[in-house]
């Protein structure tokens, strides 16, 4: 099949957040310009397609999305996994409705100018770019959905991205879950609140983390505290892995759960080595 050809100004390589912010100020920018947006999936943004389902921002809608529409209700809202990919969504339609933007999606790039479709390999395509080629993918981003562990897996044992949560359909006797970052923490969070009991979830923290008080970064809001792990994460066993590096003495620092009101971790610490540290924080009397 010969080769397809096109002609634009910009090639975009990427329809997620980055990619689609730029197109749209490019569009708004500059009104005469013509833009061809490649992408491997078959909807806009991005790895929010890959996502999990119960996911949420973690930073206020006013700070995402483009700068022509508004995401959500705005200002202080977290707006869900649905929101956010039928709001990219409506940003498309709206830019091809102006006949200066062509969308290919489920297509890569060759590299250069050229592309191809991930559904008939044929299908290629060579744009006469006359301005320039953005690879708004550069970033990478991966969810634990779309690779592999970085660690073995034993046999027997049943491995799931965050992502399997949302679709399990019997209980576990007990739930172990990988990674102290927000999706961790989500994963942690959703499982207490469909009332599985806290001993039987296990928390693996691979480092150390601070987190920034959300009530303390809302639009409007001027000051900003760091602090450690919100209170509502008292509930289960939380398991810290040191690097050797760290020694257990009084100069370590530790990830604990802040009780409101409390200046230290309301946590107890039992040491297996160099190297584990099990946290086993109680609820708040």
């Amino acid at each position: 099949m010969p080769e397809n050809q096109l002609e634009a100004d910009y090639l975009i390589i990427g329809a997620g957040a980055m990619g689609m912010a730029f197109v749209d100020e490019l569009h708004s920018q500059d009104p005469h310009c013509s833009i061809v947006i490649v992408d491997r999936h078959a909807s806009p943004g991005g790895h929010w397609n890959d996502a999990y389902p119960f996911v949420t921002l973690h930073q206020p809608a006013l700070y995402y999305g483009v700068n022509s529409e508004p995401l959500g209700s705005g200002g202080e809202d977290l707006s869900s996994r649905a929101e956010i990919l039928a709001y990219y969504e409506r940003v498309l339609k709206k830019l091809l409705r102006s006949g200066r933007v062509q969308y290919f999606p489920q297509s890569v790039s060759h590299g250069g100018s050229r592309f191809r479709s991930l559904l008939e390999p044929s299908l290629t395509y060579d744009v006469q770019v006359r301005r320039k080629i953005v690879d708004a993918t550069y970033m990478n981003v991966e969810v634990p959905s779309v690779r592999g562990p970085k660690y073995e897996v034993a046999a027997g044992a049943a491995l799931l991205p965050i992502n399997g949560l949302a679709d399990l359909a019997e209980p576990a006797g007990a739930y172990v879950i990988i990674g102290g970052g927000k999706t961790g923490i989500d994963a942690v969070l959703l499982l207490l609140r469909r009332g599985v009991a806290p001993d039987h979830i296990h928390w693996v923290v691979p480092n150390d983390a601070w987190f920034l008080d959300r009530a303390q970064i809302q639009p409007h809001v001027p000051r900003l505290t760091p602090v450690h792990v919100s209170s509502s994460l008292h509930l289960c066993h939380v398991y810290l892995l040191f690097s050797p590096r760290f020694s257990l003495g009084s100069s370590c620092f530790f990830s604990g759960c802040f009780l409101p009101g409390s200046s230290r971790p309301n946590l107890m610490v039992n040491c297996f080595g160099h190297c584990w540290v099990s946290y086993f924080c109680p609820s708040p009397r």
